[in-house]
């Protein structure tokens, strides 16, 4: 090597960003195969990474396919012959096995913390996230295949310019063709979450976190409606304390107070007049008359909604006109009072009421689409 070629390397050396890594890479760019055969992607080496644009396949072999349920069906079997030959050792066994289960039903706090505490490391450490990927010999075949694909990036993490859609869409639609429904849809929903973590536009991504979240990008019925019953059951808790708090009237004309020889400066409190839950389902679902909403309306006054100077108290407030210091603690009690106001306003039930009704139209409609498999389709397609 002339000195040339040794100063060039030096330079291409020094050039090169402090903590790089460099692995081996195995290339499949544009291979054709009829059955991929690498038992669930545990056959490549992690060390080594992956180049899979363009590869394309028919089926996959995968030899953990449903060795979970062989192993109980064996168990099972196990056990009943076990019982028939020798009764009293089956019986000690299932006692300790009882017992065992006790003691963890109550360890089952700790086992949660435990569990939570490993879930937030994955979530917001990338070193702890990284190490559960790459664990080998996973079982499902969905999250072997997802430690397959993470190889292909250099710091197993997708980057804008590292990032290709199509061997994600490839590996789902051999698995939707095969009739993996269920790996189809969680590599399906990695593929959308690394485009919103690569491509997506910035200010959009908390949306579509949220989506992800809620909805599973349209692929998860579970998620769908466990989010409609959760904003229900958040509107039957406003609905109850509101109307507890004689915030909800009756919607009633003139007349029909003169009749009733009532005050029409103090309207009559809803109270038992409607059910909070099928009130707040009524406010809820779009396009759904459950004869709930038209009885009772937010207080009014002088027939027009009142309207909550949340402005004014938060510029008395910020101003503190001379009292004491906000070193004293009177900003906790001034927190404490401003909120009070908020929530005890009539303005601001009618605002969330409002709120409410469109979130509702939006929940509904994804959670319809979601169930109907609407958005499943599409996204295949």
């Amino acid at each position: 090597m002339s000195g040339a070629d040794t100063y060039a390397l030096k330079s291409a050396v020094k050039a090169v960003p402090a903590g790089a890594r460099f692995r081996p890479s195995i290339s499949l760019v544009g291979a054709r195969l009829g059955e991929l055969q690498d038992s669930d992607g545990n056959g490549w080496p992690v060390s080594a990474r992956m180049q899979l644009q363009g590869l394309t396949y028919n089926r996959i072999r995968s030899d953990d396919h449903g060795w979970l349920a062989r192993i109980k069906v064996k168990l099972w079997s196990d056990y009943k012959r076990g019982l028939s030959e020798n009764p009293i050792l089956i019986v000690l066994f299932t006692g300790l096995v009882l017992l065992a289960g006790f003691v963890r039903l109550l360890m089952l706090p700790f086992f949660i913390v435990i569990g939570l505490w490993r879930y937030l490391r994955r979530v917001f450490s990338s070193a702890a996230r990284n190490k559960h990927l790459l664990q080998e010999g996973q079982t499902e075949a969905w999250k072997a295949r997802r430690r397959w694909l993470a190889m292909q990036y250099e710091n197993f993490a997708p980057t804008r310019e590292e990032f290709h859609p199509q061997p994600y869409e490839q590996l789902a639609k051999v698995y939707r063709a095969q009739g993996q429904f269920a790996d189809s849809i969680e590599i399906k929903t990695l593929q959308l979450t690394h485009e919103r973590q690569t491509k997506a536009f910035l200010l959009w991504r908390p949306f579509l976190w949220l989506y992800r979240l809620t909805f599973g990008y349209g692929f998860s019925i579970v998620r769908a409606l466990a989010t409609f019953i959760l904003c229900v059951w958040v509107g039957y808790l406003g609905v109850d304390w509101a109307n507890r708090n004689d915030l909800l009237v009756l919607d009633v004309t003139p007349d029909y107070l003169a009749a009733q020889k009532s005050d029409k400066r103090s309207p009559t409190r809803c109270g038992d007049n409607i059910s909070p839950l099928i009130y707040a389902l009524d406010v809820f679902i779009p396009l759904v008359d459950l004869r709930q909403e038209q009885r009772c309306v937010v207080r009014t006054t002088s027939g027009a909604p009142e309207q909550s100077d949340w402005l004014g108290l938060v510029r008395s407030w910020t101003a503190n006109e001379g009292q004491e210091s906000l070193n004293d603690g009177s900003i906790f009690q001034k927190i404490q009072v401003l909120s009070g106001s908020i929530i005890r306003d009539a303005g601001f039930w009618a605002n969330a009421k409002v709120i409410y009704a469109l979130l509702g139209w939006i929940v509904t409609s994804l959670t319809i689409l979601t169930i109907t498999g609407t958005l499943r389709r599409r996204a295949d397609s």
